[in-house]
């Protein structure tokens, strides 16, 4: 088992170390389900643009507020945004953003955060998306 990368920072130390385990503990995960490189990278960049989406608003990554999920996911869907490679991108499609869901789900999953993708706020925003 990986256990939490040590790296002192600036910012609150015990919030960058919790991220920085379940960094870890999603390498771990990779390495165990054999998912593909290409899904791989699409998680992984699919979850440092939600930490940078969340950092640029003073918005906490790990754990989310549901409420910041349901807000960054109707961001993303209405909005043209540079990504986290400096590249433009179109709003997303509804299946990018069911991927993002999912992915921020697991990565709460497996850094042992409670998370609700059922939460009142997500569901409505993944609503007005699918209309």
């Amino acid at each position: 088992m990986l256990s939490p990368l040590q790296i002192r920072t600036v910012n609150d130390e015990k919030e960058i170390l919790s991220e920085l385990g379940v960094i870890a503990e999603l390498a771990q995960e990779y390495a165990a389900h054999s998912m593909s490189y290409n899904t791989k990278r699409s998680y992984a960049s699919d979850l440092r643009d939600f930490e940078l989406w969340c950092s640029s608003k003073g918005l906490i990554s790990m754990p989310a507020d549901p409420c910041s999920v349901a807000c960054y996911l109707a961001d993303r869907v209405a909005n043209s945004f540079t990504d986290p490679k400096g590249k433009n991108q179109a709003p997303l499609k509804a299946s990018s953003l069911a991927r993002r869901l999912t992915f921020i789900s697991k990565a709460h999953q497996i850094g042992g955060f409670k998370f609700d993708r059922q939460h009142p706020s997500i569901q409505q925003t993944w609503k007005i998306k699918k209309d």
